[in-house]
């Protein structure tokens, strides 16, 4: 009985049960329950089995006790912090970077009611901050522990802190011993940058350093759907490569290896900012190394327990970390499913004897059984988390990894080969760079094509594609306990369930004559308008522009819509328009209709250059798009040169339905388009500036009457959207009201 398993599923489910329970009591009655169940499971011990749930409920009352007292001795004292200005002194210990709102952010270390805490500072500075810099002044904190900063708090950061008066930043005379990591990664990123163009140089510094901010949102988004983003994810991957490489130059002596490779490994760890799929990879090798030198059995299944084990002990709350669940199923997926994956792809009555012996053929049929049964195993294990945290499952990550996972080790020697040579001859490096940037081309090439497949992947928003999963989980099971297995089968209907939910997700958008549906974007707008086999967006933009891309090709796509006819945009605003160029880079659009509203942000360049060849329409006087018996009316703005009151109006009809959409037009400009347009009665009334207390007057209810009104706007957001004024006289005239911060995306059917 592997006992330290046992133990640490019950300590990590215990650590997911302790971030759920409402309160420190329930949690405490759980713990003392799991204690008593342990004890009398140790008392029976009448069976292996008696032992192993003594051991799980030994790990579950343990877990849930130590995450008490992490979260009352190490989190409780910063709590009564959240919001407030405090002044803080602040160690940086690494080199600063820019932030979208303040000049400068950094991560450190400060020192508070006598615990020291990691926090990440923003605040306007010119000057370049490097590890060892004393950040002193006065800043608002608040805590990661927010759902948009869920990833922050599961990397041990729980503090925020941003500007609020005067800041010094002292930099220290030399550079701390632990700034070496920092400053070494910081001469790789320059090194990577002389040596390759700026988009093989994005992708060298992704699989070598995991840093994945400069990669741009077409290569991001290739390599996510054709399931190949995990080369991207410094994890066990790459530390198995970089160990390999030691193995190599150490002719294969253990002690040799084991005293450069334990502290090499710790500092790639440092270098790539451990996060929790690396700090599990290097604890899992250093374990390996130790088994080596000690001549013990090395188990790779407690290997990965004792990893988890630690983690979880220096923070429990990392069990909620998305890096942390897809490394920890990667590795449960290799142990249990490639073992008979695997076998059963070579058995004798398949490939035969073409398996056998040393010649090219027979290599090469292996090399494809390894990374096809590992491609299998990892992806049963690993879909149901991508599919709950992206909304993807792709289809085609078995064919992108036998295409480019082989170039991955080699692409991967070849930097390190460049680093080194760029640390001794400049030239040299330029040199060896070349075949490794042909080869980061060949990777980018066949993931950008075949990420264009149409089927390249799924999306988890379809609630039939959903239904598909949980569909092949069941199978699968019932595949599991059956005697007489039969693989082909399995395959076979799950196949068949794929093409049903998709013909279903198509079918259902097809067969309704009109359709209006507003994402759930936070705080922002994308209204998405379907009639008559067109699609047509309107804004594209919220809170976090990646995600509301994500969001909105993904509805499109399990619609099978794969371009747009028209993409309007009301105005400028970021909120409105940020993600639309990135989702440009996935859904093209065949037309682009602009407004006449000023562009202080510089959006519309951005905007152009993803676009394409996209006609461009600029909408200085109202234009009408009639589909047989659709019409789409853009209304121009009565005023020109401003932003919120110069945005279009789109009043979409079918028939006797119709729907009108206002952009942020303020209370002025809505009586302007009420006085020159005689508006229908609307079913749908998509609220102007999100529920802002400057729109959606009384004279534009009046002329209208809608039946519904759907605010898009952001859960707790601070502009205090929507307005009670707003709420009221909606309900004064008989409005239905819905709200995506409460309802999640709507749905309209005309």
């Amino acid at each position: 009985m592997r006992i330290v398993v046992w133990f640490t599923m019950g300590f990590a489910a215990a650590c997911a049960l302790g971030v759920h329970l409402p309160t420190s009591n329930l949690s405490l009655v759980f713990a003392l329950g799991f204690l008593l169940l342990a004890a009398a499971a140790g008392f029976l011990r009448r069976q292996r089995f008696h032992d192993r749930l003594c051991v799980l409920c030994l790990g579950l009352a343990l877990g849930l006790g130590w995450f008490q007292v992490y979260n009352g001795f190490y989190l409780s004292p910063i709590r009564p912090l959240d919001g407030q200005v405090a002044t803080l002194r602040v160690t940086a210990m690494d080199f600063g970077s820019d932030s979208r709102y303040h000049n400068t952010q950094v991560d450190g270390w400060t020192t508070l009611e006598g615990r020291p805490y990691r926090v990440r500072v923003f605040f306007r500075d010119t000057e370049q901050v490097q590890p060892g810099t004393v950040i002193e002044g006065t800043f608002r904190l608040k805590m990661t522990d927010a759902q948009e900063e869920n990833y922050r708090r599961t990397e041990g950061l729980f503090l925020l802190a941003s500007q609020k008066g005067p800041v010094s930043a002292t930099p220290p005379e030399q550079i701390p011993w632990y700034g070496f990591p920092a400053v070494l990664r910081q001469n790789l990123i320059q090194l990577l940058d002389r040596s390759f163009p700026p988009r093989e140089a994005a992708f060298a510094k992704a699989l070598l350093l995991g840093i994945k901010t400069e990669l741009d949102d077409e290569t991001t988004m290739a390599l996510r759907v054709t399931g190949i983003s995990h080369v991207i994810a410094v994890s066990g991957l790459h530390v198995s490569i970089l160990l390999g490489l030691i193995f190599v130059l150490t002719g294969r002596r253990r002690w040799l290896m084991a005293l450069l490779g334990a502290p090499i490994l710790v500092l790639f760890a440092a270098m790539a900012g451990f996060t929790p799929s690396i700090n599990r990879a290097v604890v899992m090798q250093l374990l390996l190394l130790l088994a080596w030198i000690s001549q013990r059995e090395y188990d790779p299944p407690t290997a990965l327990a004792t990893a988890a084990l630690g983690m979880l002990w220096v923070n429990p709350l990392v069990v909620s970390s998305v890096s942390f669940q897809l490394s920890v199923s990667c590795m449960i997926g290799i142990f249990l499913i490639f073992p008979p994956v695997h076998r059963w792809l070579l058995s004798s009555n398949r490939l035969g004897s073409l398996v056998k012996g040393t010649r090219l053929r027979a290599k090469l049929i292996r090399w494809v059984a390894v990374v096809g049964a590992i491609t299998c195993s990892v992806t049963v294990v690993t879909a149901p988390l991508v599919g709950v945290y992206f909304g993807t499952a792709s289809l085609i990550g078995s064919v992108t990894n036998l295409l480019v996972l082989w170039c991955v080790s080699i692409i991967f020697y070849g930097l390190i080969a460049v680093c080194l040579a760029g640390a001794l001859f400049s030239p040299l490096a330029n040199l060896l760079s070349l075949p490794v940037r042909w080869l980061i081309g060949y990777l980018l090439w066949i993931c950008g094509i075949l990420s264009k497949f149409p089927l390249a992947a799924v999306y988890t928003c379809s609630i039939y594609v959903t239904l598909w999963l949980i569909f092949c989980y069941i199978l699968l099971g019932i595949f599991l306990l059956t005697r007489g297995k039969q693989p082909k089968v399995l395959l076979c209907c799950c196949t068949i369930g794929l093409c049903l939910a998709l013909l279903a997700s198509w079918w259902e958008t097809a067969r309704t004559p009109s359709r209006l549906t507003v994402l759930d974007v936070g705080q922002g707008q994308c209204v998405l308008f379907q009639a008559r086999g067109k699609s047509f967006l309107i804004d594209c933009g919220g809170d976090n522009y990646t995600a509301v891309a994500d969001l909105a090709a993904q509805t499109l796509l399990s619609q099978g819509v794969f371009s747009l006819d028209g993409l309007i945009l009301t105005h400028y605003d970021r909120d409105h328009v940020g993600a639309v160029a990135k989702l440009l880079t996935r859904v093209p659009t065949a037309a682009l209709y602009l407004p006449q509203a000023r562009d202080d942000k510089h959006a519309l360049d951005e905007i152009l250059d993803a676009a394409g060849n996209a006609m461009q329409i600029s909408v200085a006087q109202d234009l009408v798009l009639e589909m047989d018996d659709v019409r789409i009316t853009l209304f121009a703005s009565e005023v020109e040169g401003l932003d919120n009151e110069s945005s279009l109006a789109v009043l979409m009809q079918r028939g006797d339905w119709d729907a009108l959409v206002t952009g942020d037009r303020t209370a002025y400009t809505e009586q302007l388009l009420v006085n020159r347009v005689a508006l229908p009665k609307l079913e749908v009334l998509v609220v102007g500036h999100h529920g802002s207390d400057t729109s959606t007057c009384r004279e534009l209810l009046q002329a209208c009457q809608p039946q519904a009104a759907v605010i898009s706007v952001g859960e707790d957001n601070h502009f205090g959207h929507p307005a009670q004024s707003v709420l009221d006289r909606l309900a004064e005239f008989g409005c239905t009201v819905y709200r995506t911060d409460q309802a999640g995306t709507l749905v309209f059917r005309g």
